[in-house]
C-alpha cells in the first residue's frame, strides 16, 4: 500500500514540476517573477528552471523504483505504459543534457538547440500523458472493475 501511495505521489509531483518548469522560461523572460531579480541576466534568472529540470529527471528515477516495487497489474496496456515511462525517463535525462549544453552556447547554435529542447519537452509531455493514460490510477481501476486485472 505504501508503494502505491508513494508511486502515485511521486508521479504527480513529477507532472506538477514539469508544468511549472515549462512555464518558468516564459515568466522569467518577461521579468514577471521576483522584481529584485530584474537586474540579473536572463540565463542567471533561469537557475530555478535548471534545478527543476534536474529534479524532474532524478524524481523520475525515484518514481520508477517505487512504482515498480509495488503490485503489478495484468491489464493489457500496463506493460506498454511501463515501456513508455522508461522511454520518457531516458528522454528526461537527455533533456537535462541538452539544457546543460544550452547554458554555454550563444548565437545561432543556441537558437537551434533551443528548438530541439522545446521539441523534446513536447515529446516528454506526450509520453507523460500516454503513461498516465495507460498506467494511471483511473485506467487501472477501470480494468479491475472490468475483470482484466
Amino acid at each position: 500500500m505504501i508503494a502505491l501511495v508513494l508511486g502515485e505521489a511521486t508521479g504527480w509531483l513529477v507532472a506538477a514540476l514539469v508544468a511549472a518548469n515549462i512555464s518558468l522560461p516564459y515568466l522569467l523572460r518577461r521579468r514577471r517573477l521576483a522584481p529584485h531579480g530584474w537586474s540579473l541576466p536572463y540565463l542567471e534568472r533561469m537557475r530555478p528552471h535548471y534545478w527543476i529540470g534536474v529534479t524532474i529527471a532524478g524524481l523520475s528515477l525515484v518514481h520508477a523504483g517505487v512504482a515498480m516495487s509495488g503490485p503489478m497489474s495484468r491489464s493489457p496496456g500496463y506493460g506498454a505504459g511501463l515501456w513508455v515511462a522508461t522511454g520518457a525517463m531516458l528522454v528526461a535525462g537527455g533533456q537535462v543534457m541538452i539544457g546543460m549544453r544550452l547554458r554555454s552556447l550563444r548565437g545561432s547554435e543556441r537558437l537551434r538547440l533551443r528548438k530541439t529542447h522545446y521539441r523534446v519537452m513536447a515529446m516528454l509531455v506526450v509520453l507523460g500523458l500516454l503513461h498516465v493514460a495507460l498506467n494511471g490510477a483511473l485506467p487501472q481501476s477501470i480494468s479491475r472493475i472490468g475483470g482484466l486485472a
